[in-house]
């Protein structure tokens, strides 16, 4: 899983169409591998949240037979099952408030950093993304980024 979330499916070839070939290849065999996993019946809450990953890295599918709802439905589904099987884990709460409201955060390994993409303009808050932005706060009050990202949505800063 964690190959997964460290962006272990992207391709190292220095020739852009073979990078961009062996990627897609590689996010397929990502996404086959997770829902073998996940069909067969794992309960391990970083396989639904990896395969949300690969969905969020891999975005929208063109020509695909998934609509944009229904890809978000089910990243939405996979960060839904994670924080059942894990309701202590701050990540998967900050995820999940972060595609309720809109905001796109790519994360790295120390849970620390990371890159937030939002449209430029203001948003209405959206409740139930700000509570979960909040309780990604209060379970990882340590976390500068969970409390920055929270307190910028919310409208504290």
């Amino acid at each position: 899983y964690y190959m997964v979330v460290q962006n272990g499916m992207f391709s190292d070839a220095k020739d852009e169409k073979l990078a961009r070939e062996q990627t897609t290849k590689n996010i397929q065999q990502a996404l086959a591998d997770l829902d073998a996993a996940i069909e067969a019946g794992i309960k391990d809450p970083r396989a639904y949240y990896a395969r949300y990953m690969v969905r969020v890295w891999a975005g929208p599918s063109p020509g695909g037979d998934q609509s944009l709802e229904s890809v978000r439905e089910s990243m939405k589904a996979d960060l839904n099952t994670a924080i059942e099987l894990d309701p202590l884990n701050a990540g998967y709460r900050f995820a999940m408030g972060n595609m309720l409201a809109g905001i796109l955060h790519l994360g790295f390994d120390d849970e620390d950093s990371g890159v937030t993409m939002t449209e430029g303009r203001k948003r209405e808050v959206v409740p139930e993304a700000a509570a979960l932005l909040g309780l990604a706060v209060e379970l990882a009050p340590e976390n500068e980024l969970y409390r920055d990202s929270y307190d910028k949505y919310v409208g504290q800063k």
